[in-house]
């Protein structure tokens, strides 16, 4: 079996990384559950990702339909009182919003309601969200930015996955084992790197990459110079072209 199921373990790693970026965890902590249930309503092999203006389009948008009055920056909610027909609202230094609401929507980090969900409503959240609260665990996802000045040499490749025992290695680093493939798709260029390196539509020169699972832990002990040259090489060991360049920049 051994160069068989070298190709087969590979395999395996595209999905393993496509549902530890979509959940931002670890495999070995994803419920067997949530891989059955989840659908995120697109196509298979979909992408998306913004555009140049990034999310400031969408903010934008939101301002425009809401008073400035009505927005309260860098002002922390610490209690929501949905008691009576209405809702009140009371900030961290005990200012009571004049004004009551019928809904209010809470989108806070899970790190921010495992701090303060105990007191942070009232009445008290029922006894089944907050120890859902307290049980649901949090990963880690990323995102790398590599510049090239040239970006052509994408252009001509296949799309191969890092194995054992192939382009004249016994074996793939450790590190190199969050490194699973580079396709051409949609027009784009990707890499999956516990996901994948995506040529960003408005910066062709650019590949964005998302990065779950144990590689961000993994790839913030490594230098942006040390990330380049595992990278590079890891490319030109693939696609043995030895000419393919170092990024020139790395952001992160």
């Amino acid at each position: 079996m051994g160069f068989r199921r070298n190709v087969f373990d590979s395999l395996t790693r595209l999905y393993q990384s496509q549902f530890e970026f979509e959940y931002a965890a670890k495999w070995e902590d994803l419920s067997l559950r949530a891989l059955t249930d989840w659908d995120d309503l697109g196509g298979d092999g979909v992408s998306y990702s913004t555009t140049k203006i990034g999310y400031t389009a969408i903010l934008s948008y939101l301002i425009s339909k809401i008073p400035l009055s009505k927005i309260y920056l860098n002002h922390r909610i610490s209690n929501i009182n949905f008691l009576g027909e209405k809702t009140k609202l009371m900030l961290a230094n005990g200012t009571l919003i004049n004004e009551d609401f019928d809904y209010v929507i809470v989108t806070s980090a899970l790190g921010h309601l495992k701090k303060f969900a105990h007191k942070m409503f009232t009445p008290q959240l029922p006894k089944r969200i907050l120890n859902a609260i307290e049980k649901i665990g949090m990963g880690t996802s990323a995102k790398i930015f590599l510049v090239y000045s040239d970006s052509t040499w994408m252009d001509t490749f296949l799309s191969p996955l890092p194995v054992p025992d192939c382009f004249g290695r016994n074996a793939i680093e450790n590190i190199e084992s969050e490194f699973n493939t580079f396709q051409v798709k949609n027009n784009y260029s990707l890499f999956y790197l516990k996901k994948y390196f995506k040529k960003v539509p408005w910066a062709p020169n650019i590949y964005m990459g998302w990065i779950a699972g144990d590689a961000p832990e993994k790839v913030d002990k490594l230098s942006d110079q040390e990330l380049s040259k595992i990278l590079t090489q890891l490319f030109r060991d693939i696609y043995r072209n030895y000419s393919i360049p170092e990024p020139s920049e790395i952001l992160r």
